[in-house]
């Protein structure tokens, strides 16, 4: 059963060897990934998408970033945003966005351990959360790596 669930941004910093993700960050990841303990949102595969969609990530670094996922995607299970997720939504801050709620919803509902580059998802009490570092992805914005 999965303990470790990693945001979009997070994943994606991991999938490209970005250094701006915390060594306590990445030795938690790669500890996962070796116990079969992480774990994704379907969120994060539509985030992903989307980016690519809307031009915000270039179709060679979606590419990238899909070849790595399916070389790891044997030792990582992707969770689904269902119904008993969405009864969740309360337990996560107002000021998120809707995809980092379902995320970070997704891990209240389960007791794992969330590892977010998301500042507004830190102080939440009821999520544990691991600050991976500074954001690198911004879905409604433009940051690249």
């Amino acid at each position: 059963m999965p303990s470790v669930l990693v945001d979009t941004d997070t994943l994606y910093q991991y999938l490209v060897g970005s250094d701006g993700l915390s060594p306590g960050a990445v030795q938690l990841i790669e500890k996962a990934i070796e116990t079969g303990d992480l774990c994704i949102s379907v969120v994060t595969v539509i985030q992903l998408k989307d980016l690519n969609t809307r031009k915000r990530l270039k179709d060679e670094e979606l590419r990238r970033v899909e070849e790595l996922l399916i070389a790891t995607l044997s030792r990582i299970q992707i969770l689904p945003l269902d119904y008993e997720t969405a009864l969740h939504f309360e337990s996560v801050i107002d000021n998120s966005k809707f995809a980092d709620r379902a995320i970070a919803a997704t891990a209240h509902l389960r007791g794992l351990t969330l590892v977010t580059t998301n500042i507004a998802l830190r102080g939440n009490p009821d999520i544990d959360t691991l600050w991976a570092g500074e954001p690198m992805l911004m879905v409604a914005g433009v940051r690249s790596p």
